[in-house]
């Protein structure tokens, strides 16, 4: 544009270093937007779209009030928006100057540094994806905490795994990744990831402390997405990334392998439905702090793997739960406690408020006192000393004013006696009301003019208005400054030359007490060290504490974790389901796993309990992982490296899946990633297709998992009955059933697990208490005896060895040639052209080679 005005070839010149985001230009006590921001903001924002004329040209306008930015920012950022915020740089003066503007920083979901736009206790994370030649890498970093690491995978499907179960705001990548989510997916420049310059940058950005974090062993990958990580940040920010200290790789070894599928199914987080409450981390959550919440969720998404470690944290917890009255004083010294970890990241990137350093010096205060209470319970060892941090402390509370700051005064809060220079100007500022009514008393008085009155205003700035009635009386050293319909308002020598000191000590005032907090935010970024160590030290007790509390108050028992392969889980409970429903007793069942049991196939009707069982096994085996007390009566857990699980039924529309699909793919994972530590949960396993493919699929994965030398723990629930005679032929494998009881018009479920099986799937008493008419579920009843009486006896096929083996490779020589036969015969079959009666003749065909062969090597 040609035709512009100052404020608008300001804005536009500004807009031009920040294309791709939305510029929110501070105008007064508004923020707006221009051009085709306005529109867009108007649209997502549902805020009115006007124009102002700008150089006899309408230029369309959409803003909204700073003191409900955050509000606004929080949905345009939501919708995975850039937002640039453009900061008056100085105090308008008056006049026709144009204010100096300048972006301060740009926010985007994964750079958020605002507290008020930030959740207390969940991480923030942003990560940068780069495939390599040696894997995929990862770098993720929550810039208000500033944590920052790499993980390195062998596949973009287990990044992608990772990304979703860490609920990562955002991610960058140099082109569209199928496994990401595409709603929080950011492509940036294939520069940014360039070996070289991303090397560059994080020597320039840790300097000399990037060699003694080992990260420069790192995979290439690994460097190139670190190194475009931090290139974005230091874009975004607009100021120091100090608060991002150090850098390493993250291993798995010494975690639990819980994918995000898993977390799912296991309604960790959310449930089914995404809804959080009731989830288990709703029920669990009883952390006082925001470091504590957030050291739980990433507990919970990496549980320990280390009996070591998983005893050291039951023993924390075992301490708590020993004495009530100390967990609970704990637990209330704990709540007081400010967000000392994001304080910390706040003062090291110089973003801290007054209001940051109250805080984090009152924790500092009433350490003793959380010292004292872990004396207690003999647990010293979880705080260190923090002499360094009471100096700090003690400058704090010399500096500023508790009461001014805590109440929200956003000036004037330094005490008075620490400067002597702010005190005299101090002085001089806060006597303004006094000066100005002796000299409104002195002009009074020099002009018999009673009503007389010296006021003030931004535009003005201060004015003698006298009223019309007694504009005769005024003196002719008054200078004439505006008209009003019913007064004059004029200026004299003595006003102006007050209101100039008064100007001119609120100005020195205000950069006075900017340049006294810098200092003070200087002094406090020496220690950062010191407030992350206690950071850690009070997220680690918080959650200590929070197990303790949480064993007491719902009787929960501390398992044995050890090196060992036997299970045990004596009455065990599900924590959500015994916590939410209050209103009938929770009935616990048992399991028992050994090297003589690997395989539990467990049957019974829908609402009976089965799927219950299956994941309150698996919570318990989770818990005691993540080092806490368990819901049983006694518990004897293994280390285990991995919980799998494939539970019910959804459609992947994402990618197109099918619910069948979806259920082989998760198969898939399960079976080609477990191991012998592993375990596994299965239901219904083939439910998405026909009834006979999905009987022997859920056959076939069965016997595959229980005759693998690998072997691992399995729980197996499922529709199919025939499976059950599977147990005269496995011997790991035991029937477990869910207990029903039977009457005339209804059945009651027992929800007790005991051993045997059933061959009964209650479908249509079932679908009797659903409320479906008596005419249905009589023909059902019909129907369902019909088909029994047809049904193709498979149970007697599952009692011939010779049917079960049919295909299976035979480790005898004898066998060799005739598969080979079979094979070729079967490679030269064209199984979607053929007919049900030429599907037998080849069956006969493959029959009479296997049995001439095997006359023959007789």
């Amino acid at each position: 544009m040609k035709e512009t005005t100052p404020l608008l070839d300001q804005y536009l010149d500004i807009k031009r270093n920040y294309p791709d985001a939305i510029l929110l230009f501070r105008m007064g006590d508004f923020y707006e937007t221009f051009y085709d921001d306005a529109k867009l903001v108007s649209e997502i924002l549902s805020i009115t779209l006007t124009s102002r004329e700008y150089a006899s040209k309408d230029v369309p306008l959409a803003g909204f009030p700073i003191k409900a930015a955050d509000q606004y920012i929080s949905r345009l950022v939501k919708t995975n928006r850039k937002v640039a915020v453009c900061e008056q740089l100085e105090e308008p003066a008056g006049g026709a100057k144009l204010v100096r503007r300048g972006v301060v920083e740009v926010i985007t979901p994964g750079t958020i540094m605002r507290e008020s736009l930030l959740n207390d206790k969940e991480n923030n994370y942003i990560g940068a994806l780069k495939a390599g030649e040696d894997g995929v890498s990862l770098a993720v970093s929550d810039i208000s905490t500033g944590e920052m690491y790499a993980v390195e995978f062998g596949d973009a499907a287990s990044a992608g795994d990772y990304v979703m179960k860490l609920s990562m705001s955002e991610i960058l990548s140099e082109r569209e990744e199928s496994g990401l989510p595409k709603e929080k997916t950011r492509v940036i420049g294939k520069s940014y990831f360039e070996a070289k310059e991303a090397r560059r940058i994080l020597e320039e950005h840790f300097g000399s402390e990037l060699a003694g974090t080992g990260f420069l062993t790192a995979s290439s990958a690994s460097l190139s997405a670190a190194g475009a990580l931090i290139a974005y940040l230091q874009e975004s920010q607009n100021r120091s990334l100090s608060q991002i200290r150090s850098i390493s790789v993250k291993s798995a070894l010494g975690r639990m392998n819980v994918d995000y599928q898993t977390m799912r199914n296991l309604e960790i987080f959310e449930r089914m439905n995404g809804e959080k409450k009731n989830s288990f981390i709703d029920v669990i959550d009883k952390s006082k702090t925001a470091m504590g919440g957030r050291l739980l969720r990433r507990i919970l998404r990496s549980p320990f793997c280390s009996a070591g470690e998983i005893n050291e944290k039951l023993s924390y917890a075992e301490k708590f739960a020993s004495d009530k009255g100390m967990a609970d004083e704990a637990a209330k010294f704990l709540s007081r406690l400010g967000d000392t970890e994001r304080i910390n990241s706040r003062i090291a990137s110089a973003r801290a408020v007054p209001r940051d350093l109250i805080l984090l010096s009152s924790a500092v205060r009433e350490l003793p006192s959380l010292r004292r209470i872990l004396s207690g319970l003999s647990l010293e060892g979880m705080l260190s000393p923090h002499e360094e941090l009471e100096g700090l402390c003690g400058l704090i509370e010399n500096a500023l004013d508790r009461e001014r700051v805590l109440s929200g005064e956003k000036e004037r809060y330094f005490k008075r006696g620490y400067d002597a220079d702010y005190d005299e100007l101090l002085s001089l500022s806060t006597g303004t009301s006094e000066r100005i009514f002796r000299m409104e008393e002195e002009e009074r008085r020099k002009t018999g003019i009673q009503n007389l009155r010296i006021g003030y205003n931004s535009v003005m700035g201060y004015y003698i208005e006298v009223t019309n009635s007694n504009k005769e009386r005024v003196p002719e050293e008054y200078i004439r400054k505006q008209t009003l319909k019913n007064a004059e308002r004029f200026i004299n020598a003595e006003l102006k030359e007050l209101e100039e000191k008064i100007l001119s000590a609120e100005e020195k005032l205000n950069s006075m007490e900017r340049e006294m907090f810098a200092s003070l935010v200087s002094e406090a970024s020496k220690k950062c060290g010191a407030i992350s160590l206690l950071s850690d030290e009070l997220a680690e007790t918080d959650i200590a504490c929070m197990n303790g509390r949480n064993a007491f108050e719902n009787d929960w028992t501390k398992p044995v974790v050890g090196d060992f392969d036997e299970i045990f889980i004596e009455d065990g409970r599900h924590p959500v389901v015994e916590s939410v429903d209050r209103t009938s007793p929770f009935t616990p069942n048992s399991l028992s796993m050994d090297k003589s049991v690997r395989v539990i196939l467990l049957t019974g009707p829908n609402m009976s309990g089965k799927s219950t069982y299956l994941r309150q096994n698996a919570i318990i085996i989770f818990m005691s992982h993540a080092g806490m007390f368990v819901p049983a009566k006694s518990a004897r857990i293994p280390v285990t490296d991995r919980i799998f699980t494939r539970i019910g039924a959804s459609d992947d529309i994402s990618r197109g899946v099918s619910t069948f699909m979806a259920e082989m793919l998760e198969s898939a994972n399960i079976i080609n990633n477990m191991t012998k530590r592993s375990f596994i949960v299965l239901d219904e396993i083939g439910r998405g297709t026909s009834t006979f493919d999905g009987l022997a699929l859920a056959w076939a994965i069965l016997e595959y998992i229980h005759d693998s030398p690998l072997s691992p723990k399995t729980l197996f629930a499922t529709h199919y009955h025939e499976l059950t005679e599977l147990s005269s032929k496995l011997p790991k494998l035991r029937n477990r059933t869910t207990k029903v009881r039977k009457l005339p018009d209804r059945i009651i479920f027992l929800r007790k697990v005991v051993d045997g099986s059933t061959d009964e799937s209650y479908g249509v008493e079932v679908a009797k208490m659903a409320g479906l008419p008596a005419e249905i579920t009589e023909n059902a009843m019909k129907i369902l005896k019909l088909l029994k009486e047809s049904e193709l006896d498979v149970k007697e096929k599952m009692r011939d060895v010779s049917q079960m083996k049919l295909f299976a490779e035979e480790k005898n020589s004898v066998r060799e040639s005739a598969s080979e036969e079979v094979m070729k015969r079967l490679s030269r079959t064209d199984v979607g052209n053929t007919t049900p009666m030429e599907a037998l003749m080849i069956l006969g065909e493959l029959k009479k080679i296997s049995e001439e062969e095997g006359g023959e090597k007789k």
